[in-house]
């Protein structure tokens, strides 16, 4: 809890500089993050047309550099959703060649905060998402979860 409050007040602090767009949230700078604003989106759709959802607001699914915005994001889905026992999409998936990488730049993926057991091995293209636990789990990317997005604050590009 501590540390959520600790996140709170560091975006807070942060929400002057970085001019976020309606219903997003400051990412604080000191996370580590390759950008400053993220939604999360409560409608549950696929992986692929969550991605597209982000693209239409000049933004991808969110990547997640590090274990400090890996807790921020989890805690601002749980404040977001409300709910225990949710799933939301992270811009991570092997869908290209089985390996591991983020949808915003097509590299590997260098953190990842895997649960127990995952990620699971298939055929089949599997995405990531992260449960209320802050650990990530896979899906096969054609079910639905709610998405956190990676949207440009004022003077980005996404």
């Amino acid at each position: 809890m501590l540390i959520l409050v600790v996140l709170i007040v560091l975006s807070f602090s942060n929400f002057v500089a970085s001019d976020c767009p309606k219903n997003s949230y400051t990412v604080p700078s000191n996370l580590g993050s390759n950008y400053n604003c993220v939604t999360v989106e409560t409608a549950s759709i696929s992986f692929v047309n969550a991605e597209v959802g982000c693209n239409n607001q000049s933004g991808h699914l969110v990547s997640v550099p590090n274990g400090y915005a890996n807790t921020f994001l989890a805690d601002l889905a749980q404040i977001a959703v409300g709910t225990h026992d949710w799933c939301v999409w992270v811009g991570v998936s092997n869908i290209m060649g089985g390996i591991w990488k983020t949808v915003d730049d097509g590299n590997n993926i260098t953190f990842a905060n895997w649960a127990s057991g995952e990620p699971v091995n298939s055929s089949y293209p599997l995405c990531a998402c992260i449960y209320d636990s802050g650990l990530w789990r896979t899906l096969y990317c054609h079910l639905t979860a709610q998405y956190l997005c990676a949207v440009p604050g004022s003077g980005e590009t996404g």
